[in-house]
């Protein structure tokens, strides 16, 4: 085996070629170049929750797949180069459960990559973009949070993509559709993006914003053009959310997780509240659905209280 290639036994350093699976049990820091290079088809490469960090330089790669496929990348926090996971002309792949923040322009790009599972990842704090989809098609991309960065996810020349259960919230930019076909975007959170939710252009054709009747969470909905029948994606495209979710309690699945009898049509039914307040509008929904969680978990009920314990708890899903 060559000094530059690794896998299997042989530990990984910065530049390396990776030819054989591997679990690192170590940390790669301030690299100067690329991170691993992805060097054969059916290849795993599992972090254990180590890190590749780069020398915040140059326009540089911390994990690269080029031209390879059927690979798999999981359990890694990459931080400081230009871009943090890229996989290209790449078909089969799977990208899950790492966390990529600090880069220089985008957290992941998927390039002609097709049939690619992309989930469970955190992308945090990336400069340009959280996640660049270009020329791809046939991916999944699926219950991400992507936040504090200029565009969550943006994508173009890409055709027949789901994305669904990503939560993009705190970005200067939600989701921005440049162009593509027959891509649905179903179950995901927007929420306290700066510029916009989602920005759709007319290049954009036959592509949906809702699978049957589950739509996405707009924190703007009763701000929305399409108050309170639809939602209308801005731009000069024709997207439209005809079923816009008003709110979602716990983690949006209607079961019984933590006593919530979850997503349903009234907030003192869903959370098992007895204070008896009803819900008159989508405004009064959000207030009751924060006191029933607050008077489920032991905390304040008064609206005095309640007014200053408004903050989104990530850890259980709240808004």
């Amino acid at each position: 085996v060559l000094a530059d290639d690794c896998g299997g036994a042989i530990p990984c350093n910065c530049g390396d070629t990776l030819v054989e699976d591997h679990v690192m049990t170590y940390d790669l820091n301030d690299c100067v170049g690329n991170g691993i290079e992805f060097g054969a088809d059916y290849l795993e490469l599992d972090c254990n929750g180590h890190s590749i960090d780069g020398d915040d330089t140059g326009t540089d790669y911390g994990i690269k797949i080029m031209s390879y496929n059927f690979t798999n990348v999981h359990n890694c926090v990459v931080s400081e180069f230009y871009y943090g996971l890229y996989a290209g002309i790449t078909d089969s792949g799977d990208i899950y459960d790492n966390e990529v923040h600090s880069t220089n322009y985008a957290g992941a790009w998927l390039q002609y990559a097709t049939n690619t599972e992309f989930y469970n990842n955190i992308l945090d704090n990336n400069a340009v973009y959280g996640l660049l989809l270009s020329q791809s098609d046939y991916n999944i991309i699926r219950d991400n949070n992507v936040t504090n960065t200029g565009y969550a996810i943006r994508f173009w020349d890409s055709d027949f993509n789901e994305l669904h259960g990503n939560r993009i919230e705190y970005n200067d930019r939600g989701i921005q559709h440049d162009s593509g076909i027959y891509n649905l975007l179903w179950n995901n959170y927007f929420a306290n993006n700066l510029v916009f939710n989602a920005l759709e252009f007319s290049s954009v054709t036959t592509s949906d914003w809702n699978l049957s009747t589950t739509g996405n969470y707009w924190d703007d909905f009763v701000d929305n053009a399409g108050y309170p029948d639809y939602y209308e994606v801005e731009g000069s495209g024709t997207g439209i959310d005809f079923y816009p979710i008003p709110y979602i309690c716990g983690d949006g699945v209607c079961d019984s997780v933590n006593g919530l009898n979850e997503n349903c049509n009234n907030c003192v039914e869903d959370c098992g509240c007895t204070n008896g307040r009803q819900c008159s509008n989508i405004l009064s929904e959000r207030e009751d659905r924060y006191r029933c969680i607050l008077f489920m978990n032991g905390g304040p009920t008064s609206d005095s209280e309640l007014s200053s314990s408004l903050v989104r708890r990530s850890g259980d899903g709240f808004l």
